[in-house]
């Protein structure tokens, strides 16, 4: 005999244990000891399926937002790595636009040169020419030799200035 067997035979003793194994019939009776702890522990296997439910639940929610976590980071990637690629290119064209302003400003420069020692030359080619033109009509040659040396010093001076605005 266990424990709720001598309990049960010493608080009423015409009871067998074979009675108490078998449920209640009576409205208003005390449940057995055994009723109770059955009644106990199905309430407690309920409460354990309910959180067992609940846990499967979350589970399912967790590799739902991993699977959604996934593919946003994969998204995400893409999207960098489109980004990065624009941003070369962008990064390539702004570099040959930059080149090409570059070269347009030294070929405007260049042509702009020109012109002005085109305009500031003008009168001193006129001169030079006339200077040469004394030179062959000149009678002596002392004066040949002076008109020579003014037309050389013109001619360097030229050079220079034509050196100087190119530089420039």
């Amino acid at each position: 005999m266990n424990g709720t067997d001598q309990i049960a035979a010493v608080a009423s003793p015409q009871l067998s244990p074979q009675k108490l194994d078998r449920p209640i019939d009576r409205p208003g009776a005390i449940p057995s000891a055994e009723e109770l702890r059955e009644a106990v522990l199905a309430e407690l296997m309920g409460e354990q399926l309910e959180i067992v439910r609940q846990q499967t639940e979350l589970a399912r929610a967790q590799r739902d937002v991993a699977t959604l976590m996934d593919g946003v980071d994969r998204r995400l990637t893409a999207t960098l790595q489109a980004l990065r690629s624009e941003t070369a290119q962008l990064a390539e064209i702004v570099g040959r636009s930059s080149d090409a302003f570059r070269g347009e400003v030294a070929l405007r420069a260049a042509e702009h040169a020109r012109r002005e020692f085109a305009v500031s030359t003008a009168g001193a080619m006129d001169v030079l020419a006339a200077r040469m033109e004394r030179v062959r009509a000149a009678p002596s040659r002392k004066e040949r030799l002076v008109d020579c040396l003014a037309t050389a010093a013109m001619a360097a001076v030229l050079v220079a200035l034509a050196l100087w605005v190119i530089k420039r």
